[in-house]
């Protein structure tokens, strides 16, 4: 699970609804608190140099005044060779993240879950996130395989989930906020109860 600030207030649902973790929000925030406390303080120590260097202190107080120069150089070569890539990286999964899943589907169907998304304007998007558009509903079907062994087998996997209707490049999941089904779809099936929404507390299946 990605450590964030956001993450951490999903962290009791989660916590509530897997029962098989034990203390899951104490064990994440304490196997994580060394590498994000590592990452923010090097992230404000960045920020606080370049503020340094252009001149963009506030009144003679600013602390980055204080900041010793001989520092610059790590902490510039760390920013640049870890902290910006790692941020690329992240913005660039979660974008594709966002828009290749599917909610509000049948349940127990893993057929509504994700759709191949590698439409060409996503491909700075997918190059920075090891493809993760094009291959990550491959994991849905079979989920204990690395993310390189998706790619390989890609070029064969994809073309048979597409045989077998999967979608591919479905652009109108920004106008259906991430529905499977437009709108008067989604209206039918709610009335026949066959369409998992948050509001419901039981779910039927499809």
């Amino acid at each position: 699970m990605t450590y964030h600030p956001a993450s951490l207030l999903m962290l009791k649902e989660i916590d509530r609804d897997n029962k098989d973790f034990k203390n899951l929000p104490l064990k994440t925030v304490t196997l994580n608190t060394l590498s994000a406390g590592i990452y923010i303080i090097t992230w404000h120590l960045f920020f606080g140099f370049c503020r340094l260097h252009l001149g963009w202190t506030v009144t003679a107080y600013d602390p980055v005044l204080y900041l010793p120069l001989w520092l610059w150089p790590w902490v510039r070569d760390i920013a640049v060779l870890l902290l910006l890539p790692n941020v690329l990286r992240q913005a660039s999964l979660n974008l594709i993240a966002s828009y290749c899943h599917y909610y509000e589907i049948p349940q127990n169907n893993v057929f509504y879950q994700n759709q191949i998304l590698d439409h060409w304007i996503f491909a700075p998007f997918n190059l920075f996130s090891f493809n993760f558009g094009q291959t990550h509903i491959l994991h849905h079907f079979v989920t204990n395989q690395p993310f390189y062994i998706r790619q390989l087998i890609s070029s064969k996997a994809l073309p048979v989930l597409e045989e077998n209707g999967i979608r591919r490049n479905d652009l109108n999941i920004f106008k259906n906020n991430n529905r499977y089904f437009d709108n008067e779809t989604m209206e039918k099936l709610r009335k026949e109860d066959k369409i998992y929404t948050l509001e419901q507390s039981k779910i039927k299946s499809h």
